[in-house]
């Protein structure tokens, strides 16, 4: 990351914390172009500073941008450069971020594009309205410079072998369609499940940080799942992995074709198992999403356990200090996904219980979790006549979570 704005980022992501959000920082953004010789297979197009992340049951999915510049120059270019970008990702709004004091004419452009325009004084002000100082000391490693440096350090020592994940990590991730991760991700790390089960210090923070950026897929497939049918999230989630009834067929004939050719190979086996057109872990992505689904209102609560956690833990695998005021439906729901990806992608399990051993809050478990028969449903409840029929899309197994209609204590292997 530059030095030369990253005061600048790092103040944006205090604010943004402190106003209930979760960030990421440096998203690339950019596109797969034909592969040419001695040429790369991907172009980028630009990077965003600064990206927040929230959500609510009532507004949805709302994603922010901030573009953070020490420089005084070319203001009004950047003003609807940001524009194009806030296109592009969908973000709801956005931040123009300088040091140095903004024109008349610089802030009502701004103000007609929709656009935030914050000088020194501005984001002081900010910071102050929000309360940063008050509500984010428990969290100070988050925004301490040394501390995230050491944490991308930490990253990039990561084995050569990682290469192809940490590029897709770094850019990949952003280029694909919004729903495709649901898949590519769980794909890409499986392929290299052997390193990523090693006793190393940058494996903790690395998988948080994938178990951060899979959520996000999640929160962006809600979306299309609460729209096609809330009552039978089933539905919803086979268009999402599947496709439309039309995409469905084709690829189950494709799926056929492919099993008779193996079949007419030699020493092929005439009584071969179709293949599926869902992933082998298709029942426990579709626990998982019911749970998302569930407890929508805890989902930033998630992300924010898991950006803190993927940071603070490259410092060592301490636990999370009682006084973090984390909500406890939250940590578990980050659990739960750090628990799909070590199961779907084959990982060690010991990743799972040192995740569950640094978010584990003893002090405090008992009385922020509601009784098992306290109400704690977001949004419509889940009975029985909304429960999913997957016999169409993959082999009855046992799924991931519990089917009880309470969730387990934090840290429990239940």
């Amino acid at each position: 990351m530059s030095k030369r704005d990253f005061a600048q980022k790092l103040e944006m992501r205090r604010a943004f914390w402190a106003m209930g959000a979760s960030t990421r920082l440096e998203v690339k953004l950019g596109s797969l172009v034909p592969r040419v010789e001695n040429r790369a297979d991907r172009q980028e197009w630009t990077d965003i500073d600064v990206f927040a992340v929230s959500y609510s049951p009532l507004t949805g999915l709302t994603q922010i941008v901030a573009d953070c510049k020490t420089g005084r120059g070319r203001v009004a270019e950047r003003l609807f450069w940001l524009r194009g970008v806030m296109e592009l990702v969908d973000a709801r709004s956005a931040y123009l971020v300088r040091d140095e004091p903004l024109s008349t004419s610089t802030r009502q452009l701004a103000l007609r594009l929709g656009i935030a325009a914050f000088d020194r004084g501005d984001r002081a002000a900010l910071l102050a309205e929000v309360g940063s100082d008050e509500r984010l000391a428990t969290f100070a490693d988050l925004f301490e410079p040394s501390i995230y440096e050491h944490w991308e350090g930490l990253l990039r020592s990561a084995p050569r072998e990682l290469e192809r994940l940490m590029r897709y990590r770094d850019t990949g991730y952003w280029f694909a369609p919004k729903h495709r991760n649901l898949t590519y991700l769980p794909t890409i790390v499986g392929a290299s499940r052997e390193l990523l089960s090693r006793p190393d210090p940058w494996i903790m923070p690395l998988i948080t940080d994938l178990s951060w950026l899979y959520l996000l897929a999640a929160l962006r497939g809600l979306e299309d799942m609460t729209r096609l049918h809330l009552a039978d999230p089933g539905v919803g989630l086979a268009h999402l992995v599947v496709g439309d009834e039309r995409e469905r067929r084709d690829k189950e004939f494709v799926a056929e074709r492919l099993r008779k050719l193996v079949a007419a190979l030699p020493h092929g086996r005439a009584d071969l198992q179709p293949i599926d057109v869902v992933p082998p872990y298709y029942g426990d992505l579709t626990d998982l999403m019911v749970r998302v689904l569930r407890r929508r209102g805890d989902v930033v609560h998630a992300l924010r356990v898991l950006e803190y956690v993927s940071v603070t833990s490259s410092l060592g695998l301490r636990g999370i200090p009682a006084e973090t005021r984390f909500d406890l439906f939250g940590v578990k729901l980050a659990s739960d996904v750090v628990r799909f990806l070590v199961k779907a992608c084959g990982l060690s399990r010991r990743i799972q219980d040192d995740f569950d051993r640094i978010t584990s809050v003893p002090e405090v478990r008992e009385a922020q979790i509601p009784a098992a028969n306290a109400e704690v449903v977001e949004g419509p409840p889940m009975t029985k006549e909304h429960e999913i029929d997957q016999t169409s899309l993959v082999s009855p197994e046992v799924g991931l979570f519990p089917d009880s209609e309470t969730l387990p204590e934090v840290g429990s292997d239940e």
